[in-house]
This record gives C-alpha cells, structure tokens and sequence, in this order.
C-alpha cells in the first residue's frame, strides 16, 4: 500500500499551519519520523491517500506537485501554501470514486498485460506441440494434434472475447484510461 501524504508543521496549539510537503510513501509512520529528524518544528500527517499501486500514487503526487510548484514552491517537495488551502483545492476534487478509477484502470492495465503475456505463452506452447506431433506424419499422430488444436482454439477465443469485453468497458462499466487520469484530472473542473 502505497499513500499520497500532505504533512504539514504545528503551532505551538497543534493547528496545521504552511509549509506542506506533499509526498509518496509506503510506511507513513516512518516518513513522518524521517521528516521530523532535523526539523525544528513539530510536523504532522495532515491528509493522505491511500493506493494499491505504485505508478498511480507517483503520478498523482507529480499533478499536485505541478499544481503547487508555479505559485508556491519553496524547496523540492515543500510548498508556501496553508494545507487547508491545499486540501480544498485541487486535492479536494480527488474523491473517493476518482480513487477508484485510478486503481481499475491500472487493475485493467495489469490484466491487459498478464493476457498479453498468456498469449505469447500460449503461441509458444502450440508451436512446440505442433513441432512434436508433426515431426511423425500419421493419421492418429495427426487426429490428436487437430482434437488438441480445437480445444486450444476454443480456450484461446475465450481469452479473446474476455479481452474484447474489457476493452469495450462491458465488463461492469469499467473503461479504458488512454491516458493517466491524472494528467486529465487538472482539466476538470
């Protein structure tokens, strides 16, 4: 698990006060004592997200990064900017369902790939059983190669008709992300 995180320096009464740093981590607990040593304010975890992968937690921390660098970058990850600002702007608009999408499409991107891969695998297995079973041309050598031909093939269409339904977006209304939602997300409004 993987969490997009706004920390954020505390006032002597613990109220969240600027700078933030806006960040990606897997252990949240660790992060937060890493950023700690070294600094001479109190800091805490303001806000975060949760993902499932990587990629997707990476690509959302560069949209905020983008977002905040323009007008409020101070020094890498740290930005000039309140956090309640922050968490009502653009991080705000990141809701729960947003969520989900990002991690269906990259669900559905992992199984485009795992297909493709039982694919390859597939072709490679047919040939070398063709190889095997042609190198010694008779008819019952020949009747069990096209009864095990037909049964791959029918095997093999099930895969494609799968992948078929998941690319159309049939398969419960998920659809294809051509491009990472986050690049999209600055263009909602």
């Amino acid at each position: 698990m993987f969490f997009l995180y706004v920390v954020a320096h505390k006032n002597e009464d613990g109220d969240f006060v600027k700078p933030i740093k806006i960040g990606v981590t897997n252990n949240l607990d660790r992060r937060l004592r890493e950023i700690q040593t070294g600094n001479p304010l109190k800091v805490g975890v303001y806000a975060s997200i949760p993902f499932s992968f990587e990629k997707v937690a990476y690509e959302a921390e560069q949209h905020f990064h983008d977002i905040y660098k323009v007008t409020s970058s101070l020094q890498g990850e740290w930005f000039d900017i309140d956090p309640w600002d922050a968490f009502c702007g653009p991080f705000s608009r990141l809701t729960a369902s947003d969520v989900r999408i990002a991690r269906l499409n990259e669900y559905i991107n992992t199984l485009k790939w795992k297909i493709s891969e039982l694919e390859m695998v597939l072709g490679e297995q047919e040939s070398l059983i063709e190889d095997v079973f042609r190198s010694e041309l008779n008819d019952q050598n020949d009747r069990i190669f096209d009864k095990y031909s037909r049964a791959m093939c029918k095997k093999y269409k099930e895969v494609l008709s799968t992948i078929e339904r998941l690319k159309s977006g049939a398969e419960k209304g998920v659809v294809f992300c051509p491009t990472p939602y986050w690049k999209n997300l600055a263009k909602r409004k």
